[in-house]
């Protein structure tokens, strides 16, 4: 499970000081020309069940597996799933907003990239608050179907309210 970071009773979304290290890294493999190739979905599968067998864990645990899976895309690839949520839970709903947005707009290709975010979003759906950050992040920008008076305001005493809900208000407090 991963650990996220939580200030004031709410999520972290900015980089870690660990996160900011990667991607400085990142960005100097790109001037230097280092290439990455993606790996199989086996492959990346495969990995991780080395890392959880070795961690004594068990091998069949999907969560597990997830959790030492690592990213095959973006400035963190290389690093694993449970890493990301706890380092840059901003990067990771956005990208996953982005590749649900692709789904459900019927996107069905399964490349190794497409297939590392589905991983990924499995993953991160499996613990609640992540899951509702998705949600949030997705009805805030109007990613998710049918959205549009029902995006949330996100912010202030009626984050949670949308749109339709404050416009169609009758009490005074929302009006």
């Amino acid at each position: 499970k991963p650990n996220l970071r939580v200030e004031a009773g709410e999520l972290v979304l900015r980089a870690s000081k660990k996160a900011a290290m990667v991607e400085k890294l990142h960005l100097s493999d790109l001037a230097r020309g280092v290439p990455f190739v993606p790996k199989e979905p086996e492959a990346v599968l495969g990995e991780a069940r080395v890392k959880v067998i070795q961690g004594g864990g068990d091998p069949f645990d999907r969560l597990l597996l997830g959790s030492e899976s690592a990213i095959q895309f973006g400035q963190y690839r290389g690093r694993t799933f449970r890493w990301l949520l706890e380092n840059d839970l901003g990067y990771s709903l956005m990208i996953l907003c982005g590749h649900q947005r692709e789904r459900d707009a019927g996107r069905s290709d399964r490349g190794a990239l497409m297939a590392n975010k589905d991983a990924f979003l499995e993953y991160a759906c499996a613990f609640e608050k992540v899951k509702e950050a998705i949600k949030e992040r997705g009805q805030r920008e109007g990613t998710l179907p049918g959205c549009q008076g029902d995006c949330l305001v996100g912010f202030g005493v009626h984050r949670k309210t949308t749109y339709k809900e404050l416009y169609e208000a009758k009490d005074r407090e929302r009006k």
